[in-house]
């Protein structure tokens, strides 16, 4: 793998800054080569410091395929030879023996953004990263609020400017955040600390920033084709759903099915329309109905190698019963040519995954984060593609789905505010579209 000339470019920039910094942020949109770049600047900080071992922190997911690009970047760049790349998963970071490493690389760094307290995550960053030098990687680094940077750049030990001085992230929202009251259930008041000032934050992140769009970069390809294909949901599948919004509690085959809380109804309503539910007392979901499912295979039948992200563990289990052996969880296999249908759930594949070989993204469920819906519709995006792509949302008709994505495609979390206000206007009043 020999990188391009804009990844060329983006390696000089990103030592410059770690250079000055002894960090650097990779937020480079999805499939500009994240990878690539963030293992070339690390190897030649290495070299330059005389440690050839690095570490890549990245989801469970992803770590086939960063395997396989630093073996391709090895093949064919000398200076990479004798560089040593140990790949880790998030969650067992805790495991590391630490001290052969000074170059750390995090993947989707936006993950340790939670605030106001540390995540785990960015607990264990920070018990690992002294005197490290640390590269950061992500398409979206504050998805939901600029109040995101903080414990990532904290996770680090970074002496940027920024956070530099702060006991913890309370005295830095004092000066960097706009702290407004809230009122949540039993009329509770909470302090939302979502308000960060950008135009302060920005001079600070833009020192420490190499960015890149898809557009910057070259990509010749249009803009997906998003379809949503509103299907009739089952009698059965309408009872159970109407049942549950008037009653809170039914029983479907002998199992209760309780929904108790608002939160609880919303995940329940999400999974029915799908047609699954988890009842009262069980870990795992039952099926109820196999509409959705089926319906695929008219979009198989059309596309031949299709991708579909799934939200719930019954979904997975599902869609294995309907296509058995159609199946495949890995997508670097998948990219490779094998299987009809690769399956991922949202959290867990949403990103780093490579999906290039596909034309068709289905949305058998719709996950309430913006975050999810972001970076899922990008997986199939690379330079060299000119033939347009779908993303095709199934919609139960008279479900939900709808709702959620309008939330989501305008860059906002489908919360219970927004369910408590549709919950009343969830009816099979949405009219049915051919599908092309």
């Amino acid at each position: 793998m020999k990188l391009k000339e804009y990844q060329k470019s983006l390696v000089e920039k990103a030592i410059n800054i770690i250079h000055t910094h002894s960090m650097v942020y990779l937020a480079m949109e999805t499939r500009t080569g994240k990878t690539p770049v963030s293992i070339m600047a690390a190897s030649y900080i290495a070299n330059e410091i005389g440690n050839p071992s690095i570490l890549f922190s990245t989801k469970k997911s992803a770590m086939k395929s960063i395997d396989k690009t630093f073996r391709e970047l090895q093949s064919d760049i000398p200076e990479l030879e004798h560089i040593s790349l140990q790949i880790v998963s998030m969650d067992s970071m805790h495991k590391v023996d630490w001290q052969p490493h000074r170059v750390l690389i995090i993947d989707e760094a936006h993950g340790i953004g939670a605030y106001p307290k540390p995540s785990k995550r960015a607990i264990s960053l920070a018990g690992l990263s002294r005197d490290c030098i640390v590269i950061y990687l992500s398409a979206t680094p504050t998805p939901e609020s600029y109040s995101q940077i903080y414990h990532q750049l904290w996770a680090a030990r970074s002496k940027s400017g920024l956070i530099c001085g702060y006991k913890n992230f309370y005295a830095w929202a004092r000066d960097y955040v706009v702290v407004k009251e809230r009122r949540i259930a039993a009329g509770r008041v909470i302090k939302d600390y979502s308000g960060a000032k950008e135009k302060m934050i920005m001079p600070y992140l833009d020192e420490l920033t190499v960015s890149i769009t898809q557009k910057d970069a070259g990509f010749k390809q249009t803009e997906p084709q998003e379809i949503i294909w509103d299907i009739e949901m089952p009698q059965e599948v309408k009872d159970l759903l109407e049942a549950l919004k008037k009653h809170r509690v039914t029983v479907y085959n002998g199992h209760e099915i309780l929904a108790a809380t608002a939160a609880t109804l919303l995940s329940k309503v999400m999974q029915i329309c799908s047609g699954t539910v988890i009842p009262e007392g069980h870990d795992k979901g039952i099926v109820i109905s196999t509409y959705k499912a089926r319906a695929l295979n008219l979009l198989l039948a059309m596309h031949k190698r299709i991708a579909v992200y799934y939200v719930y563990k019954a979904e997975r289990e599902m869609l294995i019963s309907v296509f058995g052996d159609l199946i495949i969880e890995d997508a670097t296999e998948f990219d490779a040519g094998l299987g009809k249908i690769f399956i991922s759930q949202f959290v867990s594949g949403r990103e780093g995954l490579n999906l290039r070989s596909t034309n068709c993204i289905v949305f058998f469920n719709i996950q309430h984060s913006y975050l999810s819906y972001a970076q899922t519709i990008n997986r199939p995006q690379n330079i060299n593609r000119t033939d347009p792509y779908k993303i095709v949302f199934l919609a139960s008709k008279g479900g939900i789905e709808k709702k959620i994505l309008k939330c989501v495609k305008g860059k906002r979390d489908y919360t219970l505010r927004y369910f408590k206000k549709d919950l009343g206007s969830i009816a099979a009043d949405m009219s049915c579209k051919d599908f092309p």
